[in-house]
C-alpha cells in the first residue's frame, strides 16, 4: 500500500462505516416516524454526512495519543449547546428534513469547535510553564466539562421522563446516544483486509450517494 493510499484508507473506511450506520439509523427513524423511502433517505444521508468524516477522523488518528481525549471531551462540552439547538429547531422548523439538515451542519461546526477548544486546553495543560499556566488550563478544562455535564443533565432529564416517552420524545435521544456509541466503535474496529479494499472505492461512493440523495429529498 502506497503512502497516499495509506492516508486515504481510514477516511474511505470511515465513509463506508458511516454510510452503513446512517442507513440503519435512517431505517429506524423512518419506521418510528412512519415515513417511506424519502424519509429513510433523508435521515440516512444526513446521519452519514456527520458520521462519515467523524469515523474517518477517529480511524486516521489511531493509535491514539493523549490529545485524542479532546474528542470525547469536546462532545461533552458541545452537548448542552446541541441540546438547546435541537429544541429551537424543533419549535421553529416545520419542515423536518430541512430542520435535520440545518442541525447536522451546525452541530458538526459546533462539535469541531468544542473539540478544538478541548484540544487546545489539553495541550496547554500538559505544557510545563513557570507561571502556572498549565494548571489554569487544566482547571479551566475540568470546570468546562463539569459545567457542560451539569447543564446537559438538566436539559435532558425532561426528555427521558415517562411523560416524554409516551409523547414519543425519548426515542430520538436514545437513538442518538446509540448512534454515537456505534460511531465511536466504528472508529476503533479493525476491518478484514477484503472489506478494507472494498471500502477504498465503495466507501466514498456510498457516502456521496446517500448525502446527495438526502440533499435532493430535503430540497423538494
Amino acid at each position: 500500500m502506497g503512502e497516499t493510499e495509506r492516508v486515504f484508507a481510514p477516511w474511505a473506511e470511515g465513509a463506508l462505516l458511516g454510510s452503513a450506520l446512517g442507513a440503519i439509523a435512517g431505517a429506524v427513524a423512518a419506521a418510528r416516524l412512519g415515513g417511506g423511502a424519502g424519509a429513510w433517505l433523508t435521515s440516512a444521508g444526513f446521519a452519514a454526512l456527520a458520521l462519515g468524516p467523524a469515523v474517518g477522523a477517529l480511524r486516521a488518528a489511531r493509535p491514539f495519543s493523549r490529545a485524542a481525549l479532546a474528542v470525547p471531551l469536546g462532545a461533552v462540552v458541545a452537548l448542552p449547546v446541541l441540546s438547546l439547538l435541537a429544541r429551537v429547531l424543533k419549535a421553529t422548523t416545520h419542515h423536518r428534513p430541512l430542520g435535520a439538515a440545518t442541525f447536522a451542519v451546525i452541530a458538526a461546526a459546533m462539535l469541531l469547535g468544542a473539540i478544538a477548544l478541548s484540544g487546545r486546553l489539553l495541550i496547554a495543560g500538559s505544557a510545563a510553564t513557570p507561571d502556572g499556566g498549565s494548571r489554569v488550563a487544566r482547571v479551566a478544562l475540568a470546570a468546562l466539562v463539569l459545567v457542560s455535564l451539569a447543564i446537559s443533565v438538566v436539559l435532558l432529564l425532561p426528555a427521558l421522563s415517562s411523560e416524554a416517552a409516551r409523547a414519543g420524545v425519548r426515542a430520538p435521544y436514545v437513538e442518538g446516544a446509540l448512534l454515537l456509541a456505534a460511531g465511536a466503535a466504528a472508529g476503533l474496529v479493525t476491518l478484514p483486509p477484503g472489506v478494507g479494499r472494498v471500502a477504498r472505492i465503495g466507501g466514498p461512493l456510498a457516502w456521496l450517494i446517500l448525502v446527495a440523495g438526502a440533499v435532493f429529498t430535503a430540497s423538494v
